[in-house]
């Protein structure tokens, strides 16, 4: 039996590492987070089950100081006066805070699965938001960018409304994206397609 050289005992551990390595980061997910850390979701916002300031309004989904003002420089649930806050560091877009937020509730209410969840039967999560904006939602994310851009301009417009114009309101609606738009800053991952739904999902009630 021959002796292995050198080279040999070096080449083989590594090769192994490398197996291993591919392995294991063919496991993680493939959302690929912002390179520069983004300010997000204010966490009296992200508690959609919970009233923090005691006006029976919870969470982004229906408290009106959170809609206008959601990030975690700000007051919650608490308004948060124009000026208060600064740009720096950079700013989750609103449309991928409102995209985040939606995929947090599907994992937490429904195990990150869309069948059945919430009373739908989705076929994949762009159709889901859609849904959860007009039924679960207070405002609904348009009316809520607006507002917060145009009316009170508590934030700096950046875009948001344009991409909820060409996702949800996208005309004729088999022009829907099938997967989710993004402008860079989603940290939620995708959520998985479910290939026995239907594009109108059934019920539910707001």
């Amino acid at each position: 039996m021959r002796e292995r050289r050198g080279y040999e005992k070096v080449v083989f551990p590594l090769l192994v590492f490398v197996i291993i390595g591919m392995a294991l980061n063919g496991s993680v997910s493939n959302v690929s987070e912002p390179v520069t850390p983004l300010m997000i979701i204010h966490e009296d916002c992200q508690e959609y089950t919970k009233d923090a300031d005691g006006d029976g309004a919870n969470g982004i989904i229906e408290d009106q100081s959170c809609q206008d003002y959601p990030y975690s420089d700000g007051g919650g649930e608490t308004d948060t006066p124009n000026g208060q806050t600064s740009l720096n560091p950079p700013y989750q877009t609103y449309w991928d805070l409102s995209v985040d937020f939606t995929r947090t509730f599907i994992n937490l209410q429904c195990g990150g699965i869309l069948a059945n969840c919430a009373g739908t039967n989705f076929q994949n999560e762009v159709q889901f938001y859609c849904w959860f904006d007009q039924n679960v939602m207070t405002s609904d994310w348009y009316s809520i960018f607006d507002r917060a851009f145009n009316q009170i301009q508590s934030i700096p417009d950046d875009g948001s409304q344009g991409v909820y114009a060409n996702t949800c309101l996208a005309f004729p609606p088999s022009n829907m994206p099938t997967t989710m738009p993004t402008n860079g800053g989603q940290y939620e991952a995708p959520i998985a397609d479910n290939p026995n739904g239907s594009r109108n999902g059934g019920g539910g009630v707001k």
